[in-house]
């Protein structure tokens, strides 16, 4: 959700507006390579549970980047019908969103604190409802074991340059 995250992966990105999906929940469940868990949607049959995020427009030709920084086919599979809401509009309109596979998710899995705070800072940065914000803060993260790990030190540059961690 975080602009800089996806202008890094993908150049061509506008941002759309903050948008909202039902009948899902946010989960940290997709196992990672790196022991991790990131993030997924989850289906729910209660009405009540809605996952906000981000929509962005991006150019065709990027789609193949996307793809791969997102893990497509790697646990994660897109699909390109979710229906959204915009926020503040209230227009229907449908998204990309890549989601997990059952068989590659783990509910026993814990996301690394760098991983929930570049979500924790998008959802900040583009005016989520505050209790969405509160939950995103509550999620139980752990400090990665490897702190040179490359995406780590991306991820950490990535928010310092966006203004979330300190220079």
């Amino acid at each position: 959700m975080l602009f800089e995250r996806i202008a890094n992966r993908c150049p061509s990105v506008r941002l759309v507006g903050a948008a909202y999906t039902s009948n899902f929940r946010l989960a940290f469940s997709k196992k990672s390579d790196d022991g991790s868990g990131k993030a997924t949607l989850v289906a729910s049959v209660e009405k009540q549970d809605v996952v906000y995020g981000v929509l962005f427009s991006i150019a065709t030709e990027e789609r193949g980047a996307l793809d791969r920084a997102e893990g497509l086919g790697n646990g994660y599979e897109r699909t390109d019908r979710l229906p959204v809401i915009l926020v503040g509009t209230n227009s229907e309109t449908v998204a990309t969103a890549y989601i997990a596979s059952p068989s590659a998710c783990d509910a026993s899995r814990v996301p690394y604190d760098w991983y929930r705070d570049l979500a924790l800072a998008g959802a900040i940065q583009n005016g989520l409802p505050g209790p969405y914000v509160q939950e995103l803060r509550k999620v139980i993260a752990i400090p990665d074991p490897n702190p040179k790990r490359e995406r780590r030190l991306e991820a950490l540059e990535i928010l310092r340059k966006a203004g979330f961690r300190d220079a």
